[in-house]
């Protein structure tokens, strides 16, 4: 065997070490040996499978975004998106939320050199942006892009499609409300939060009811002037419904009723009868009912849940499924008692 095929054959070997490691320290070693073979090019997809190895198990954020970086430095741009998807990941991670907005506007830009000016993936890839943006309070910024994540899914797709649906939330109730603090807004964040909780997203959603709790104290402290032009009822009510939903989570359900029921009260004369957080508040009561077995009363609050959602969210949208799918197992618990 030549010289030439002892340096081949020893760089598959090292390679299938690399693939073949299952641990964030196998693959440390493995990497460390691949280095002294490799150049620098070479390196750049295991640095990439590395540190997203290390952000997937939670493993050393900092070293995790460093593998990342060197990948950026390394690779084609045909895999550049990936990279800079990667680093955001990390970086939201580590809460470092207004450094990763760099990387996915750099996302949204490769999107929009290799795809089409009204493709789907890049309308998606506007509202993602926007949404980063709407989280850590750049409403001025969001707003544009958001907007034309709306344009293209309104092109693309129908008027009640639950991607045009998931757009006009962000931009009518969050977006547009960048000239004041807004209890609508501070009811998208809660909404938010909860998709988190059941993403198990722990840290998005303490930063989700760290903003609403901030936008709800900003109202409180505002001057006397300000308070006699808005209705008390709102403060108090998205209160109501911050703590009946802290209460659910952490299983005192029989003290989370109460906060419930006075939060729909309320905010129904605030924002109307058919505005989605009321829906997400009677979602919330219906699951404490059930909880409770008490499931005709489950089921009243999920019936309602499910038809202020089909008005505000649109048909086809995941809280209104999933309202709709609560509904079915409350009637399924009353067959059983019957």
């Amino acid at each position: 065997m030549s010289s030439r095929q002892k340096k081949a054959k020893e760089k598959t070997d090292l390679e299938e070490a690399f693939e073949s490691a299952k641990t964030p320290e196998e693959m440390l070693r493995a990497f460390k040996n691949i280095e002294s073979a490799y150049n620098e090019t070479e390196l750049g997809l295991a640095s990439l499978k590395l540190g997203l190895k290390l952000d997937r198990e939670g493993e050393d954020p900092e070293m995790a975004l460093s593998f990342a970086e060197r990948a950026l430095n390394a690779l084609d741009k045909d895999v550049l998106h990936a990279v800079q998807l990667a680093m955001a990941n990390v970086k939201i991670a580590m809460g470092r939320r207004e450094e990763a907005l760099a990387n996915l506007m750099n996302c949204l830009k490769i999107k929009e050199m290799t795809l089409g000016e009204d493709s789907l993936e890049l309308g998606k890839a506007n509202r993602d942006l926007a949404e980063a943006y709407v989280f850590v309070l750049n409403f001025k910024e969001g707003l544009p892009i958001c907007r034309k994540a709306l344009d293209i899914h309104k092109k693309e797709l129908r008027q009640n499609s639950a991607e045009v649906a998931q757009d006009k939330r962000l931009l009518g109730d969050v977006v547009q409300h960048t000239d004041k603090e807004s209890e609508t807004r501070a009811m998208v964040f809660i909404s938010m939060g909860k998709a988190h909780c059941r993403q198990e997203k722990f840290i998005d959603l303490k930063r989700c009811l760290e903003i609403a709790r901030g936008i709800l104290d900003k109202k409180e402290r505002r001057t006397l002037a300000l308070l006699e032009k808005l209705s008390q009822e709102h403060v108090e009510g998205s209160v109501s419904a911050i703590l009946g939903w802290l209460l659910l989570l952490t299983g005192k359900v029989q003290q989370a009723i109460p906060y419930l029921e006075s939060a729909a009260e309320r905010l129904k004369e605030s924002f109307g009868s058919k505005h989605f957080g009321i829906g997400y508040i009677f979602n919330n009561l219906g699951a404490a009912y059930l909880e409770l077995d008490r499931p005709q009363s489950a089921a009243q609050m999920f019936a309602v849940a499910e038809d202020i959602m089909d008005v505000s969210l649109g048909p086809h949208h995941a809280d209104l499924i999933e309202a709709c799918q609560n509904l079915a197992k409350a009637y399924d618990a009353m067959g059983r008692y019957e």
